[in-house]
């Protein structure tokens, strides 16, 4: 279990960042779900709108209040439709802020969110067995959990460079962002090597953000070691920078709490 401290903006994005994949996401801020959920649209260049993956990937969503008319032109459903249809669990009239001060002092903490039907009255003794056994998602390869199984290509018209990304869980934000610039870009699986990214003959190549310990990714450092070796342009964003500061030397060590949202 995480905190966020985005505003009442940014919603979608958060729920469908594969950063957070195996997460129990705690949103700070009060009301949540208030312009809605748009549709699942491609843009141009065929890049999912709106959304930063194309399904939710936190594993559960605790909120304050969730709205239940939310008011927005491209929303085609509330919150609590996009998490039902997604089966996540999702919880409000919680006290987010309290839950928040806790982890602040005793850091992320290893949960459970179960969903009953109104009504149904929860057995308190089966919930904390199931709390207490529940798996720390740090101890999977999460990343081979929400990378891509296929190389894709994203390509503008006249692109002036090409760059090669090793998707450790992409936000599809990236991607946009490199294709407005005019770079063709190519999205290869997580467990590419050095050999196959540069089959590409890349002008650079980025190491994306994604879940879990960098550490765990030693075939995403090797690639690293090579790149650097090489001299070939890389760059790298959240876990992408932190596994090419290993490759490099450096080492990592999880924060209490980390950091998410705004300040």
């Amino acid at each position: 279990m995480v905190f966020t401290t985005i505003t009442g903006a940014g919603y979608n994005e958060t729920l469908t960042d594969p950063s957070y994949q195996g997460q129990i996401v705690v949103m700070t801020h009060p009301l949540v779900g208030n312009y809605g959920v748009p549709p699942f649209e491609k843009d141009e260049f065929g890049i999912t709108k709106y959304f930063e993956s194309d399904s939710i990937k936190v594993s559960g969503y605790v909120v304050n209040e969730c709205c239940k008319h939310p008011s927005h032109y491209e929303s085609v459903k509330t919150l609590d439709d996009f998490l039902r249809e997604q089966d996540v669990p999702g919880i409000e009239w919680i006290d987010t802020r309290a839950i928040t001060k806790i982890l602040r002092e005793e850091g992320v903490q290893v949960g459970a969110l179960a969903v009953f039907e109104s009504g149904e009255i929860p057995n308190i003794e089966d919930l904390k067995e199931i709390a207490a056994n529940a798996e720390d998602p740090n101890l999977r390869h999460l990343s081979s959990e929400v990378s891509t199984k296929d190389v894709k290509i994203y390509k503008p018209s006249n692109p002036i460079g090409k760059v090669v990304v090793l998707d450790m869980g992409v936000k599809l934000n990236i991607l946009r962002n490199f294709v407005v610039r005019n770079l063709e870009v190519i999205v290869v699986p997580y467990n590419y090597t050095y050999t196959q990214i540069m089959s590409f003959n890349p002008d650079g190549v980025f190491i994306s953000n994604g879940p879990g310990d960098p550490a765990m990714y030693k075939g995403a450092i090797e690639v690293c070691k090579k790149l650097i070796e090489n001299n070939i342009p890389s760059m790298g964003i959240c876990l992408g920078n932190q596994i090419i500061g290993i490759a490099a030397g450096g080492t990592s060590y999880k924060l209490k709490y980390g950091h998410r949202g705004g300040k």
